[in-house]
């Protein structure tokens, strides 16, 4: 059975799931762990060791580019959406805390912005020669775009 996070910065808070299943359609459980669920707003806040894979879209839009966005996008809470000034505030800190937040051998899969791969690249490639992380791969989006990193601690 597998333990997994997962991030939906929609409603700020995060689930527990334990997988039954690792097909490519997950049955999940949902545990509801009261104030313990709770996202916080930081990675930080993730406890050690616990995990076998942290999902996230995390919110990635630089803070600059949020005022040209569609008026629909401009709906979402700005929790969901501002990544701060390159828009991977969120997404650097997913990356540094989630060797220390997830199991030997498990997984890190972020959703990130289709300009933002070849950054996300760089820190990986720090991380790599670190130790940290044993393999990562940038997965492209159906048009071709870089769109979600998976990582394996």
């Amino acid at each position: 059975m597998l333990s997994m996070a997962e991030f939906d910065f929609f409603t700020t808070e995060f689930r527990i799931c334990k997988i039954r299943s690792c097909n490519h359609v997950f049955s999940e459980k949902a545990l509801h762990r009261d104030a313990a669920c709770r996202w916080p707003g930081q990675p930080s806040a993730l406890p050690d060791g616990e995990y076998d894979m942290i999902v996230s879209n995390p919110p990635y839009i630089p803070s600059e580019d949020i005022k040209s966005l569609s008026d629909e996008v401009k709906n979402e809470p700005m929790l969901a959406l501002d990544g701060g000034i390159d828009g991977l505030d969120i997404v650097r800190a997913l990356i540094e805390k989630a060797p220390r937040s997830i199991k030997k051998g498990g997984y890190l899969l972020i959703e990130f912005g289709y300009d933002q791969g070849a950054q996300i690249s760089s820190i990986m490639e720090e991380k790599l020669s670190q130790g940290e992380y044993s393999f990562y791969k940038i997965v492209k989006d159906y048009g071709g775009n870089d769109r979600a990193l998976v990582a394996r601690v």
